[in-house]
């Protein structure tokens, strides 16, 4: 994989997450929805540790949820947890594509405030 490509995949990622942030912040994000995604993107991230050096990979080792959680379908979420459970892959995200790809900085940065994150 070129690192064009990943950055496509990455930031695929990244909008994923931004969409969740700003439904959980309406508080009109399921719990089931939730985890499902963010669980997808926690083992493609593992799948693309190799393409990042030391400190990047150990901070994808770092975010992966250690023990996974059944979630309870059709609960809606307040926006303090939905905070708390998609920051830290939020910003990780933000990080190893402006590894990959510095010029991306820019473009992120007006997804983040058009997100209102």
């Amino acid at each position: 994989m070129t690192d064009q490509e990943l950055v496509r995949k990455l930031l695929s990622h990244y909008q994923s997450v931004s969409k969740m942030l700003s439904l959980g912040n309406l508080e009109l994000l399921k719990s089931d929805e939730l985890y499902k995604t963010k669980y997808n993107i926690e083992d493609t991230l593992k799948n693309y540790q190799t393409f990042f050096n030391g400190t990047e990979a150990e901070k994808i080792e770092e975010i992966i949820t250690k023990q996974r959680i059944t979630p309870e379908l059709g609960i809606f979420l307040e926006s303090n947890k939905v905070n708390s459970e998609l920051t830290d892959l939020y910003v990780l995200l933000k990080e190893l594509i402006t590894t990959k790809d510095y010029a991306r900085e820019i473009d992120l940065d007006a997804t983040t405030r058009a997100s209102g994150f």
